[in-house]
């Protein structure tokens, strides 16, 4: 069997697609009969981060792999859409980590994704613990 995490396998970063019909054609694709392959190796049900995670592993493994997701836009919560001319994302508004040095869920986030996805950095006390009110309050910063 493959191993997809043998090599470094990143590749320049790909242009952004901001036509709204061009990423609907890929991450709105409906069901039909017609399009399952008869020779699967396996079918993930949900196309989450878990299940788009598992589909990608496999996939560079040299699996056949079919995703099925019942929503009619694949990324279960980190799915997002447009509504009047804004991006929204639905779920997971940042994940720590991600920024250098490389980490251990970067380096393995960019072998699934070929290091296609690009991360804003985040402020070293980005989230902040606040007990109490007003002047009484008092504020601790959890470092990122």
């Amino acid at each position: 069997p493959q191993n997809p995490f043998e090599g470094d396998i990143r590749v320049a970063r790909k242009a952004y697609v901001h036509d709204q019909k061009k990423r609907d054609a890929v991450i709105k694709q409906a069901f039909s009969k017609d399009k399952i392959p008869s020779d699967l190796d396996a079918i993930i049900i949900g196309s989450g981060i878990g299940g788009m995670t598992s589909g990608a592993i496999l996939s560079k493994a040299g699996k056949r792999v079919l995703v099925l997701e019942q929503h009619d836009q694949a990324g279960g919560c980190c799915h997002s859409f447009i509504d009047k001319g804004y991006e929204w994302d639905v779920g997971i508004h940042y994940i720590g980590e991600m920024g250098s040095p490389q980490t251990l869920n970067k380096t393995l986030l960019d072998q699934i994704a070929d290091g296609q996805i690009e991360w804003a950095p985040l402020e070293d006390d980005f989230d902040v613990i606040q007990i109490g009110y007003d002047e009484k309050s008092r504020r601790y910063p959890v470092a990122t």
